[in-house]
């Protein structure tokens, strides 16, 4: 189902009660009776400085029929009355997981799972997984990755630098010792390690349990 939103702002001069009464008397029933409109609400914003401030949901389908029904005449007709009564007026698409103004092209949110995810050996690894998360592939960024990472015991990554990524490592669950830069740090569950752009670093799980870490690169790694 599509949810969409118009958020109009009034102008301070406008008849609030004038402009709600030819919305819900005079036009709405031009528009509720449109089949592929499945509801229709419309409400003043409470609060401070809302008071000409109103909101129009209306709900479809699906994106196709919702962006049909606004281009039709009877959605035209219902606007056109009160063009001259708002200062401007905001359209907000929303969809079953999340919403976007429609003329920017936000990036959608998207809940993700390990479990749906394929697994992959990050390269200089042994007894090792990896599980990407967050991604250009995923959800389109590339500021930003981030995955899941999984050393078994006995697993190690071998010295390797990232010449333009920051790395960031939160130990979920397990113990490790990584040597960086010339220097040890013993990690531990509930702790973070930032290891900088262009420093060397390597990795080897301590006692019997998998090293379990969140694992962040800014920028993402090319």
């Amino acid at each position: 189902m599509i949810k969409v939103v118009y958020l109009y702002n009034l102008k301070a001069e406008a008849d609030s009660a004038e402009f709600e009464r030819y919305y819900f008397n005079e036009r709405i029933d031009q528009v509720m009776v449109l089949p592929e409109l499945l509801q229709f609400t419309f409400s003043r914003l409470a609060g401070e400085n809302q008071a000409y401030r109103y909101m129009a949901e209306c709900y479809f389908a699906d994106m196709a029929t919702a962006q049909r029904v606004l281009n039709s005449e009877a959605f035209k007709n219902v606007h056109g009355y009160i063009a001259d009564k708002i200062t401007d007026k905001q359209v907000l698409f929303y969809d079953t997981y999340a919403w976007k103004p429609a003329e920017y092209g936000q990036k959608q949110p998207k809940w993700i799972k390990v479990a749906d995810t394929p697994a992959f050996v990050p390269p200089l690894h042994s007894k090792s997984f990896a599980w990407s998360m967050i991604d250009k592939e995923s959800v389109g960024v590339e500021n930003v990755s981030i995955s899941v990472s999984e050393i078994q015991p006995g697993g190690t990554a071998e010295m390797d630098v990232h010449p333009e990524s920051d790395q960031y490592f939160f130990v979920l669950s397990g113990r490790g010792k990584t040597i960086l830069a010339g220097r040890e740090f013993f990690m531990e569950p509930n702790g973070c390690l930032f290891i900088p752009r262009n420093s060397p670093h390597a990795m080897e799980v301590i006692g019997q349990e998998t090293l379990r870490a969140l694992v962040v690169f800014a920028p993402a790694l090319t």
